[in-house]
């Protein structure tokens, strides 16, 4: 018989807090954890660091209490007047940055809000247990340099899905009491302003809220929007119908529709009609005066599932923002995460098939490529997107499954397979399709390295998606049209409308920050609570080492034979990052990078030169490394997306 283990008396059981904290904080690096512990004069630990980290949050916590389904829910997240507050008082680099804005923008100042709900472990293999909403947000004055740093934005909140889920409206009222201390509040941004004091001056921001941007379905939770299932699939189109609806006529549209001029807009007077119709259908209900179907059919003619304590029912909101000038719809989500690309890949690799293209040899093409060092380890599990685990979930659903970000990285690769191998005349309608939804994405990407100017923008890509779905349709039908096709539109349409395209791929990278903190945060008592402790300590930790401007990264030496010179391995310059061994482009020429160089306060790269051998598609060519060295301006450069050795000794490389 085993021994019995020996219980914890409760004088040895340590605070809940605590030890979640202290076993979180074992994630950290020993430089990080002897860089907080120094800054409170005590030797390294855990315990010290969740002393530490507790600290830098305690006085920055409020608590809302939400009214749930069964009883009030009480929820922690930062004040975000207090987090900005805080953040600024820490780090002189952001400081200073606002400082320098400040004399540069009027007020109001504009913000910029991003949610997404973060699962941690594999994305390629995910599970639920610990999902999260996670939300951040800037301001579009600092730039959009500085909006590429991920440690310049602030995250207020935290909330695991499972008390969402015990919430009375979800996600919609969460978001509705944040909105409410963003605009609403009396010591809110956009009221009472965040002072700041700047070189021994008081100066105050007032801040409105000018952009909400998430995926579908995180829309779909924040505006009680019934999403893409709904008869009315779109939130910003109200003539707008899904596939099968049969209310096509002169007036109204499908999914399908590939003319952008036939959709009509949506009024925001007509949107907080129809919140306010379901609200009073939901009560009618609960008095006997209404019948549940009856109700269905309310929501099933609005679109909406509005409850009285979610988003679109706050009467002080609709006075302090129209919602339908704020809402953003990502384009990656709504290409890449089972949309319209994940649907193209798809189709296109299932018809390749007749022709021979199995899945095995676009496998071992995908493993074949090298990527930048900035996302190569997104680049070396691109593979694992045909391996069998996949394989059945994929020919199920017809569509590429995995996360957004990686199927980003993923499409040039195909298209040069496509392009190389797939050219029996069969294929034809489907090429065509494919390369039309690659062109589709070629104009995103070439607006955000600003190789297209962002006023041109718009209306290229209303043209490339035009093009997209009448060459989709010609090919394989409506039968594979979702409402992600459609919202390509909508994504046009408002995610362009500054002067810097908005997406989700900040949004994506914070979660790394979240991810390690928050994965092993065991006690969910205090979740919110942990993980914000924990980010909030990483963010100042990056602002510290110098990862809010442009520079080199990691270890900086003496550059041999140069007395002012420094060099590293790395450097960030206008969000472009660029690593040794890295091919880039300068104009027309390419080059591996030896080196990082930072001299007389100018980025550098220096580089190999490739000779051009031949160009063999419109975006891969070849090339033969050289022995000329040359030093190129980083502001200049643009990064290879992949790159693999021939048999032949050259070196085909893709350029998006």
């Amino acid at each position: 018989m085993l021994p019995a283990k020996r219980k914890r008396s409760a004088a040895e059981a340590p605070d809940s807090v605590e030890k979640s904290l202290a076993f979180a904080a074992k994630c950290i690096s020993k430089i990080q954890l002897n860089s907080n512990s120094k800054k409170i004069g005590q030797e390294a630990s855990a315990k010290r660091l969740y002393q530490a980290t507790e600290r830098e949050v305690r006085q920055l916590l409020i608590r809302e209490t939400l009214v749930g389904n069964d009883g009030d829910v009480e929820w922690d997240l930062c004040d975000p007047v207090l987090l900005v507050q805080h953040v600024l008082d820490r780090s002189s680099a952001l400081r200073a940055v606002y400082a320098e804005k400040l004399a540069e923008h009027p007020m109001p100042w504009h913000v910029v809000i991003g949610f997404d709900e973060h699962v941690p472990g594999d994305k390629l293999k995910v599970k639920n247990l610990r999902k999260s909403m996670v939300v951040s947000f800037n301001f579009l004055e600092v730039g959009e340099n500085i909006l590429q740093m991920d440690c310049s934005w602030f995250i207020p909140i935290i909330m695991r899905s499972t008390k969402i889920d015990e919430v009375s409206g979800g996600w919609s009222q969460a978001l509705r009491a944040f909105l409410r201390r963003m605009l609403v509040h009396d010591m809110s941004p956009a009221k009472a302003g965040i002072p700041l004091t700047i070189d021994g001056t008081t100066r105050v921001i007032r801040a409105v809220v000018s952009d909400i941007i998430s995926d579908g379905d995180g829309h779909r939770q924040g505006l009680e929007w019934l999403g893409a299932g709904a008869l009315k699939p779109c939130f910003l189109h109200g003539n707008v119908f899904s596939k099968n609806s049969g209310m096509a006529d002169a007036n109204c549209v499908t999914i399908a529709e590939h003319n952008h001029a036939r959709f009509a807009l949506n009024t925001h007077a007509e949107i907080y009609r129809n919140a306010s119709i379901v609200v009073g259908a939901r009560d009618l209900v609960k008095d006997g005066g209404m019948t549940q179907a009856g109700f269905e059919h309310v929501r099933k003619t609005t679109g909406l599932g509005t409850t009285s304590h979610g988003l679109l029912a706050d009467a002080d909101l609709q006075g302090s923002m129209k919602i339908l000038e704020v809402i953003v719809i990502d384009w990656l989500h709504s290409l890449f995460q089972e949309g319209a690309m994940s649907i193209e890949v798809f189709e296109m690799l299932d018809a390749a098939k007749a022709g021979g293209l199995t899945r095995e040899r676009v496998r071992a093409h995908v493993g074949s490529w090298a990527f930048p060092k900035h996302f190569q380890s997104k680049g070396n599990q691109l593979a694992r997107f045909f391996d069998n685990y996949r394989a059945d979930r994929m020919d199920s659903k017809r569509v590429i499954v995995g996360g957004a970000s990686e199927q980003y990285v993923l499409y040039p690769l195909i298209r040069h397979l496509v392009d190389t191998e797939v050219t029996d005349p069969a294929f034809a309608n489907n090429v065509e399709s494919f390369r039309a939804a690659c062109r589709v994405v070629d104009v995103i990407k070439l607006t955000k390295t600003r190789q297209i100017d962002i006023r041109l923008a718009k209306g290229l890509l209303l043209e490339s998606i035009e093009e997209f779905l009448l060459k989709h349709k010609r090919a394989y039908g409506v039968e594979r049209i979702r409402p992600k096709h459609h919202w390509l539109f909508d994504m046009a349409c408002t995610a362009f409308r500054r002067q810097m395209p908005l997406d989700m791929f900040i949004t994506e990278r914070l979660h790394l920050r979240v991810k390690p903190e928050a994965e092993l945060v065991r006690n969910t008592t205090a979740y919110e609570r942990s993980s914000l402790a924990l980010v909030l300590c990483t963010q100042l930790y990056e602002l510290e080492k110098g990862h809010l401007h442009s520079g080199l990264r990691g270890r900086v030496v003496q550059f041999p034979g140069s007395s002012s010179a420094l060099c590293a391995d790395a450097l960030v310059c206008s969000g472009l990052c660029v690593g040794t061994d890295d091919i880039v482009f300068y104009l027309e020429s390419a080059g591996c990078v030896l080196a990082c160089l930072l001299d007389d306060g100018e980025l550098l790269v220096l580089v190999e030169e490739l000779l051009l051998v031949a160009r063999t598609t419109a975006q891969t060519s070849k090339w033969r490394l050289t022995t000329t060295r040359a030093l190129w301006k980083a502001s200049e450069l643009n990064l290879a997306h992949a790159w693999r050795e021939e048999g032949d000794g050259c070196i085909t490389v893709i350029r998006i």
